[in-house]
């Protein structure tokens, strides 16, 4: 199977984590396509909101 040209690939995907609390966690994960692919996180199939939750949680790009 071939995939079409830019279609996105998962490089690394992010690990099951079990964190106590007020512990740090760090997940990471990588994705490549053209255009860049966007990358959503879920916790408890959940949509994680990394834009407004009070600076606990941090998304890098690099």
């Amino acid at each position: 199977d071939q995939l079409p040209p830019g279609f996105p690939t998962i490089d690394m995907g992010p690990q099951l984590k079990v964190v106590e609390r007020t512990r740090t966690a760090t997940m990471l994960c990588a994705a490549s396509g053209n255009p860049d692919p966007d990358i959503s996180w879920f916790k408890d199939f959940l949509p994680v909101n990394t834009s407004n939750n009070n600076g606990r949680i941090k998304q890098l790009r690099s």
